[in-house]
């Protein structure tokens, strides 16, 4: 449990990679069967995180993941200053006997040594702070060698994490401090304590890769999270970045947006369309207070009734008294006195005024304005950046979540796909917009994983998806 997604964190470019908190990318790779020389060589391995077996998590160390000729050819491997182990459980013991067999024990919290700080709370990932192991084992490493220098530790000052300077390589007693019986979360986010551990160790690991191990445990000052220059070589400038890939044009121009809510309580009984001939009125009447009386606006109504019908004359009835009505009236375009009277309320509080005036028998309950684009969602959405498609789940390979979803027809904009979404309310999970066709894909089904758009089919129009998961 854990190794999937400790390797999606590692993974992730937003933790490590050109942009991430550590700018080194980390890239995993699977060696089957016995591990030699050759073959760490063939995967270019830098790190090798040790597999372990449950038969491998007890005090006696039976060699099951790992056979004592593998643990041998890692041990040599490890003697190259730039080769990092990361090691569990008893494996320690088998590297160097001056380590005590793991055994069941520890007491939670954990947390850091003086020394073990600069790295476990003192990381790119943030401080780490105290945590604990899971599950029912907890194990500790009683003795260590010399060589061993202690960064975490248990209530009894055990040592839980050790960095074994000899060997430029990382022994953790338990490791279930990096699995999610432990506390790595299952996502390839950075998000738990354990996934901080995870994150600062991995940053200290790849100093360790870079500029070799530390010569003694008095490294405190000096944590070794980046890739220095060696002595008597000249530093080199660093690359350019590469010029970012733009988006297209939007298909429906960007375009300011003013919406001004309210909820209506009638205390009289009275027709729908009255009701919507007041309303309009009303709206008209503020925009003339704000000095734009030729204004256009769109009004939408929530309630007992279709607006559409009120706005085409069809007969809807009579609206009872005690009834709640929204209404909402939305700008496109708007002046820009129009969105700072938005953003201020005064629009809000002026069209409450109105609506009491000019509607029979009304109350406003609740009113609201606000200024924003028509490229952002209404409502609560991650909205991933752009260049990403929606999917099911990592096994998804096609584009329509297996015919699952639907496009709402005619380009959009990005805040009318939203409104379409929630609309549905639980129908809709998430949508997919697409900025060169004004493309608004609806996902009824969950969304649980967020992919690359394809760059071999969509070749000439790079970053032109994006992903808006309803939260």
């Amino acid at each position: 449990m854990g190794a999937k997604w400790d390797l999606d964190k590692l993974e992730n470019t937003n933790n490590f990679g050109a942009d991430g908190k550590v700018v080194y990318k980390v890239q995993g790779a699977k060696i089957v069967g016995e591990i030699t020389a050759d073959k760490l060589k063939d995967s270019s391995c830098d790190i090798f995180q040790m597999s372990l077996e449950e038969a491998d998590a007890t005090t006696p160390l039976v060699f099951s993941a790992l056979s004592k000729a593998s643990v041998d050819a890692l041990k040599k491997w490890a003697e190259d200053p730039h080769h990092v182990i990361l090691g569990f459980q008893s494996f320690c013991h088998a590297m160097d006997d001056g380590y005590s067999l793991a055994k069941a024990g520890a007491k939670n919290p954990m947390e850091a040594s003086k020394l073990g700080g600069s790295i476990v709370d003192s990381g790119p990932f943030g401080s780490v702070g105290k945590f604990n192991q899971g599950g029912s084992w907890q194990g500790t490493i009683d003795e260590v060698p010399a060589s061993a220098c202690t960064l975490i530790k248990d209530q009894d000052e055990k040592p839980i994490m050790t960095l074994d300077v000899n060997l430029g390589s990382v022994f953790v007693s338990d490791v279930d401090l990096l699995t999610t019986l432990g506390g790595i979360s299952k996502s390839a986010e950075v998000s738990s304590a354990n996934d901080k551990l995870l994150g600062n160790l991995y940053a200290f690991m790849i100093g360790i890769v870079c500029n070799g191990p530390p010569a003694d445990c008095e490294f405190m000052d000096k944590p070794f999270t980046v890739c220095e220059t060696p002595k008597g070589e000249a530093s080199k400038p660093p690359a350019k970045p590469p010029a970012p890939v733009p988006s297209p044009p939007f298909a429906v121009p960007v375009v300011a947006v003013v919406k001004i809510t309210i909820v209506v309580k009638l205390t009289i009984a009275t027709s729908a369309e009255l009701f919507v001939s007041q309303c309009k009125s009303a709206f008209a009447a503020t925009f003339s207070f704000f000095h734009f009386a030729t204004l256009t606006f769109r009004l939408r109504f929530a309630g007992s009734f279709s607006w559409l019908g009120g706005l085409t004359g069809r007969r809807l009835g009579e609206l009872e008294a005690g009834s709640e009505i929204g209404v909402e009236a939305q700008v496109d375009d708007p002046p820009d006195a129009l969105q700072v009277a938005a953003m201020k309320g005064s629009l809000a509080d002026k069209i409450k005024d109105n609506v009491e005036d000019k509607v029979e028998g009304s109350e406003v309950t609740e009113q609201g304005s606000s200024a924003t684009a028509n490229n952002e969602p209404a409502g609560n959405y991650k909205a991933h950046e752009w260049g990403t498609v929606c999917r099911r789940d990592k096994s998804d390979m096609s584009t329509d979540n297996n015919g699952a979803t639907f496009v709402d027809g005619g380009p959009k904009s990005v805040l009318e796909c939203s409104e379409k979404c929630n609309s549905m309310g639980d129908g809709c999970h998430a949508f997919e917009y697409r900025i060169s066709e004004g493309r608004c894909e609806i996902h009824p089904q969950p969304v649980c994983h967020v992919a690359e758009q394809n760059p071999a089919w969509f070749a000439p129009t790079p970053k032109d998806f994006g992903c808006y998961i309803k939260c």
